[in-house]
């Protein structure tokens, strides 16, 4: 999947998802790819069905929900028609769902929207400038947004999970190359889960939005997205 901001020339190259299967890094390149946009019931919503290139016989569902502003949802669904397992070698989940390119997005921002502030005893959205020495120093964010801007174009990132700051499920990893990559945390999945085409793993769902202008004219076409 490839992003192209509005106005913009240069691609926001999205690379796919990497799994641990049975203790071994699996990439999920495709082999084949079937585009299915025929639910008559649900408009906007469609799906695309990648044959994986593997050691296993793996399928990735990427499903898709358009609304009527800027904003798309997606979620993944990994199938085996051989049943496999996915695995913590390193006693933590191993999953990278995404990594996008934001070189050409040099303002970034972090916006928080559970953090408890003990002087108001409330929970608040909280909106953090990404500096430069965050970025070389490959730190981890937890959003659950990530919002970029350059002069003519706008990017906002996010991924739909409640837990409280600093509480982490799933993190943006910073990169000196400016390249952001959304990393399973914890609890996304369990050591051994079985996965096959009765019980496939299922993702989160996840947000993708670029539009012309600023954060401000993005906010306003989020409001209306869905």
């Amino acid at each position: 999947m490839v992003l192209q901001a509005p106005g913009d020339s240069a691609n926001i190259c999205d690379t796919a998802p990497e799994f641990e299967l049975e203790g071994i890094a699996v990439p999920a390149k495709a082999r084949s790819v079937t585009i299915d946009s025929s639910n008559q019931r649900n408009p906007g919503h469609y799906c695309v069905t990648f044959q994986l290139d593997s050691p296993f016989s793996l399928e990735l569902k990427t499903f898709f929900h358009v609304g009527s502003g800027p904003i798309v949802r997606f979620k993944y669904q990994l199938l085996s028609k051989v049943p496999v397992h996915l695995t913590k070698t390193l006693k933590s989940d191993h999953l990278e769902y995404y990594t996008l390119n934001l070189l050409s997005a040099p303002k970034a921002t972090e916006i928080r929207l559970s953090e408890f502030i003990e002087t108001i005893h409330s929970f608040s959205l909280t909106e953090c400038s990404i500096t430069q020495e965050q970025w070389e120093n490959s730190d981890a964010l937890m959003g659950p947004l990530l919002a970029c801007e350059q002069s003519e174009t706008s990017l906002i990132l996010g991924y739909e999970h409640g837990s409280q700051a600093p509480d982490a499920f799933l993190k943006y990893h910073l990169s000196p190359q400016h390249e952001v990559a959304l990393r399973a945390t914890k609890g996304n999945y369990y050591h051994g889960q079985k996965v096959d085409e009765l019980r496939p793993f299922e993702s989160i769902w996840f947000q993708l939005g670029a539009n012309e202008g600023g954060l401000r004219s993005l906010a306003k076409s989020i409001a209306t997205s869905f």
